[in-house]
């Protein structure tokens, strides 16, 4: 098996695992799948944007990084990502944190971890703006 078929069975596998994936937070998020009570710590649109994080994957893989729908992609990923980590960051609930900093008193080192989420949710959209930006200068181009 040459490197070429290697790498695209590797990619196929990874897009179907993504695919499984998300149609599963997908299942659960409408209520096809159910649930016990107590069991999702999350809000369920939570669940919903965590499911079309990985078909997004799937697709941008998908399409490799020469099409310019990958930019429009990465769009939606990176906005989906950064609305969870605002979530996380502003709304989660304190006892789905552990771990931190020994030397930290636990308050500290649940606004520690609060503003981690919320930083990375401001460079996950920071990294959106990019990402359209560049597909839209991508399409106008094209069109010249």
């Amino acid at each position: 098996m040459n490197d070429q078929s290697s790498n695209l069975l590797s990619n196929n596998t990874v897009i179907l695992i993504c695919v499984a994936i998300g149609l599963f937070l997908l299942g659960i998020a409408s209520g096809l799948i159910p649930t016990q009570a107590g069991t999702v710590h999350a809000p369920m649109w939570v669940i919903l944007v965590c499911g079309i994080v990985f078909l997004l994957t799937a697709a941008m893989i998908f399409v490799g990084t020469d099409a310019s729908s990958n930019d429009l992609f990465a769009t939606l990923f990176l906005a989906s990502m950064g609305s969870v980590g605002i979530w996380v960051a502003f709304f989660s609930n304190d006892e789905g944190f552990s771990g931190g900093l020994a030397f930290l008193p636990e308050k500290h080192n649940l606004l520690l971890t609060r503003t981690v989420f919320a930083g990375g949710a401001l460079l996950a959209f920071a990294l959106a703006v990019y990402a359209i930006r560049r597909y839209l200068r991508n399409s106008a181009n094209k069109q010249v």
